[in-house]
């Protein structure tokens, strides 16, 4: 096992910490990306969009 030093293990401390905020920050900008379910116009269905066309395209599930 290696000999690990306080400043080792603090200077270790400090990258983990900062990687956890990077990551933080990317989920929030993730987050921002997915649209709200509550802003969503309730007559508009999800599974209906229009393809590069124009063409109205309907998905749906088979069970």
């Amino acid at each position: 096992m290696e000999d690990w030093s306080i400043e080792d293990l603090q200077q270790e401390n400090q990258q983990l910490h900062d990687q956890l905020d990077n990551l933080r920050e990317h989920i929030d900008q993730l987050a921002e990306m997915i649209p709200n379910e509550l802003e969503m116009d309730p007559e508009e269905d999800p599974m209906e969009y229009q393809d590069d066309e124009g063409k109205l395209v309907v998905d749906s599930i088979i069970d």
